[in-house]
């Protein structure tokens, strides 16, 4: 994607997001919808929580919860699909493929009907679009002749700028719009900047969500390198899946080369359907709190504390929310994020 686009992009989003901001009245207190999902020690998801039970902090200081709502209702959902070389595995068994391809079919499958879903893939540039107008038959259609159209995934990856891309496609944002990539987590030719894409998602409330595969590559190649994507989508409120391979070794005992291989088989498609099942629970059922902002100056680190009904953090369970928090944008502020990074 060329550098203007980029730039454009940043700019374009972060404004919107402070056209936004910029409607509340001066002297009122500034507020932040935060999305949190708690679940028991069974994993059962707990849904008659209160304000009362949570504690918040941001940059040390305590935010006040004005609101704790749980609902489910239709989300949006943007697919990132890596189809860079470091996704190829083994060209001659193509199994990452089938398992990518199960990825979809399952998210397709197991989402409410009324759920929307788009797809963005990528290598180096964004490759495919399909918006949220096209509809699941027509992404269904594309999988079944996926690989007479990429046999083998090719090119550098571009994962941060096709964030981007995907917040552009949910544009105006709703609460509880997520992005769900499948990728190995590298990048080595994005133009934006891990900082820029956090703090952009920060601003608009999108989770990003992630099913990581692993293969070979060229650890002084890498930009980003696979935890740094990892931290982006905790700090977003998502999460990261990861699926069981076996590693080869290089044929050249001095190769910084290793090679991951997976098994395409029942126990992995069983896999594969419980952590979209997961996924799936997680995007459309959530806990909307509404904080105070603590005359937050910078982005703060956000932290969480869900409480029992004596008022004691609570044992057995756990959550997700995000943890960062963005100011409320201003036009100047926006501009300032967008000159800060270099495209």
């Amino acid at each position: 994607m060329p550098r203007s686009s980029i730039a454009f992009l940043v700019a374009s989003t972060l404004l919107s997001l402070c056209n936004s901001a910029s409607a509340q009245p001066i002297g009122d207190p500034v507020t932040h919808s935060i999305i949190v999902n708690v679940r028991d020690s069974h994993g059962n998801v707990l849904r008659d929580l209160t304000k009362d039970n949570f504690r918040v902090r941001i940059a040390g200081e305590p935010a006040k919860v004005l609101d704790a709502s749980y609902g489910v209702a239709p989300r949006r959902i943007v697919v990132l699909l890596d189809m860079s070389g470091s996704m190829a595995g083994f060209p001659e068994k193509n199994k990452k493929w089938k398992i990518t391809r199960q990825v979809v079919e399952d998210l397709l499958d197991e989402a409410p009907p009324n759920v929307q879903i788009a797809l963005l893939t990528f290598s180096d540039k964004t490759l495919e679009v399909f918006d949220f107008s096209q509809g699941r038959a027509i992404l269904r259609e594309w999988l079944t002749r996926g690989p007479s159209q990429h046999p083998i995934a090719r090119g550098q990856t571009a994962l941060l700028d096709s964030i981007l891309a995907a917040i552009k496609l949910l544009r105006p944002h709703h609460l509880g719009d997520a992005i769900y990539a499948i990728t190995d987590g590298f990048d080595n030719v994005s133009h934006s900047s891990a900082r820029i894409v956090e703090e952009v998602l920060s601003a608009s409330g999108i989770r990003l969500f992630a099913l990581l595969l692993s293969d070979y590559v060229l650890e002084e190649m890498v930009t980003l390198g696979r935890l740094d994507f990892i931290e982006i989508a905790r700090d977003s409120g998502g999460f990261v899946f990861g699926l069981s391979s076996r590693g080869e070794a290089p044929e050249n005992k001095f190769s910084p080369l290793k090679r991951f291989d997976y098994e395409f088989n029942e126990q992995m498609r069983d896999t594969i359907k419980d952590l979209t099942r997961l996924l799936c629970v997680q995007i459309n059922g959530f806990y909307s709190l509404l904080i105070v902002e603590p005359n937050l100056q910078k982005t703060g680190t956000l932290r969480l504390e869900v409480r029992d009904k004596s008022g004691k953090v609570a044992k057995g369970i756990t959550f997700t929310c995000p943890s960062m928090i963005v100011p409320k944008l201003d036009s100047n502020r926006a501009q300032m994020i967008t000159r800060a990074d270099t495209f």
